[in-house]
């Protein structure tokens, strides 16, 4: 036993001491390390690669599968694509397609992809066999229909996105169709109703041309005035001059005969110069009777005044181989009447003169009125005859909104959406990726348990 060595022998203690030291530092030499704590190294991913590659064909397999589930349940969508180029023609002119307004070409737009558009399309094909009985087809069309604006042109770009790519096409052509029809439609039935409202406008005119007509005669009847009030006038200012002259001539008769019969000359009118004036002043007065019988009616004043005038003369030419004082003073007599009478016959023409000149500037101003609506009723008239061509023109498609395909629409051979190697793609890579993450924690659970047996 080493103790009764040692009790035998003291200088051995030493000795057995270092033994069991050295023996003790050499077994702890001799151990094996503890296993490492798991990290996220470069050579923790190679250990899961080496050791946990199962993990990684396991969810790479899964991914597969579940990308393969997904092209199975999902429904395809399918992208049909066309093109419009809108036009708008006038008559003998074409607006250049590349210069139109952004305002108008998103209008047109709007009016393509509108409810009574698309529900008049859908209308005319067949319902589509992937709706659902309960499905609305025109709801449904417009969810799946986009039409576009092309920014600075005026090209209309036209998308379908759905599950029938035939039905698409199809539905986009008939889309097309009916925006054609409806713009023509408009085109004429706004080109109608401008003829119609030109018409109901050129129907006042002339309705109010027969007013002012009818104010113009009747203003010509309350006044006596035949023909216009400016020939009126100028016949009264005639007549007028006339009577003064006569005035002034039955006047100096009558000085002449007064100064005969105050100067007791000869008592008989027999001298050819005053038969000469008598004749001429006759002849006058029959022509100024002439005149007014012309221009008023017979109960007119101043053609009364005038047939007495000529009665008068002829009576005092009758009366002229009267040889005695007595007729001489009766000649007088009847030349101071006949001298009233002119005077009032030309106050009442002066009178006659004043009338006409308030009802002329009353004319003149109907005139006025009659003449700028005759203008406006004959510009109206141009108008609605070059409107009547244009609506024939409408009616032929030469004038109006117009729109060509620039590009058809296409049925597509492949689905937009899910794209088939693209899905098992992403499948595979997320697969892979869960695999990887379940091999990274595998790894990780193992390191731990060795720590702890250790």
């Amino acid at each position: 036993m080493p103790s009764e060595a040692v009790a035998r022998n003291p200088d051995l203690l030493p000795e057995i001491v270092r033994s069991v030291m050295n023996e003790f530092i050499g077994v702890y030499r001799h151990a094996p390390p503890p296993p490492p704590v798991f990290g996220f190294t470069w050579g923790d991913i190679v250990q899961v690669v080496k050791k946990r590659r199962l993990f990684l064909l396991i969810g790479t397999a899964v991914g597969i599968q579940l990308a393969i589930l997904i092209l199975i349940l999902i429904k395809p969508l399918y992208a049909v694509s066309a093109q419009l180029v809108i036009t708008q023609q006038a008559p003998g002119q074409l607006i250049d397609s590349d210069s139109g307004s952004s305002a108008f070409i998103a209008t047109q737009a709007e009016i393509i992809h509108s409810l009574d558009v698309v529900q008049a399309a859908v209308a005319t094909l067949p319902r589509p066999p992937h709706l659902k009985p309960s499905d609305d087809a025109v709801a449904g069309a417009l969810d799946a229909v986009n039409a576009s604006a092309i920014s600075g042109t005026r090209v209309i770009a036209l998308a379908y996105m759905g599950e029938d790519a035939k039905y698409g096409a199809a539905l986009l052509n008939a889309i097309i169709d009916i925006y054609l029809t409806k713009v023509r439609s408009t085109t004429r039935s706004g080109q109608t109703n401008l003829i119609d409202t030109k018409s109901a406008e050129l129907d006042e005119l002339l309705e109010e041309i027969a007013r002012q007509e009818s104010q113009l005669n009747d203003l010509r009847r309350v006044a006596g005035i035949i023909g216009t009030a400016d020939e009126a006038a100028a016949a009264q200012a005639e007549r007028l001059n006339g009577l003064s002259a006569e005035l002034t001539e039955a006047r100096n008769q009558r000085i002449k005969l007064k100064s005969q019969l105050a100067t007791g000359g000869s008592i008989l009118i027999a001298d050819d110069r005053l038969r000469s004036s008598l004749r001429e002043d006759l002849r006058q007065a029959e022509s100024e009777l002439a005149k007014a019988r012309k221009s008023l009616t017979a109960e007119h004043p101043t053609a009364v005044a005038a047939e007495r005038n000529v009665e008068v003369l002829r009576a005092q030419l009758a009366s002229i181989d009267g040889g005695s004082r007595g007729a001489l003073r009766q000649q007088v007599d009847e030349a101071a009447r006949l001298e009233a009478e002119v005077a009032a016959i030309e106050a009442k023409a002066r009178e006659r003169l004043k009338v006409i000149e308030v009802h002329r500037s009353k004319e003149n101003r109907l005139l006025v009125e009659l003449e700028r609506t005759q203008s406006q009723a004959d510009e109206l008239r141009s108008e609605l005859r070059d409107q009547r061509i244009v609506a024939r023109l409408a009616k032929a498609g030469d004038v109006g909104i117009g729109a060509r395909i620039i590009a058809q629409p296409v049925v597509p051979a492949e689905p937009v959406w899910p794209k088939k190697k693209f899905t098992l793609f992403v499948g595979a890579v997320l697969g892979l990726t869960v695999g990887f993450v379940f091999a990274l924690l595998s790894l990780r659970k193992q390191r731990k348990r060795d720590v702890v047996e250790w």
